[in-house]
């Protein structure tokens, strides 16, 4: 069973691009949400940067997925103005895994 804690663990293998910290040492990670085999994850990531932060997206993605635990992953990038930028994993019964970004 995948908690809370262990995802925090996990994503303290993410480094931010262009450093050797990661994710979660720089305060990036705003929540996770965990319910039955789907997980939801916020990022703070304050960089105008897209390529940056589609990098770190497709990081945690990647890393989620090869847990074989959860069959939908969100990732979320919170922004200051409150607008999310949002990629949706979704994997359902070992079918192949479906991705969609929006910029909102």
């Amino acid at each position: 069973m995948m908690n809370k804690d262990k995802v925090i663990e996990l994503l303290k293998t993410v480094s931010y691009p262009g450093f050797s910290r990661d994710i979660v040492s720089f305060g990036m990670v705003k929540d996770v949400k965990i319910e039955d085999d789907s997980i939801s994850v916020i990022l703070q990531i304050k960089t105008q940067n897209d390529d940056k932060k589609e990098n770190v997206i497709n990081k945690v993605n990647e890393l989620l997925k090869n847990t074989n635990v959860f069959q939908k992953i969100s990732v979320s990038i919170e922004k200051d103005s409150g607008s999310t930028t949002k990629i949706t994993i979704s994997s359902i019964l070992g079918r192949p895994t479906t991705s969609t970004l929006r910029w909102c």
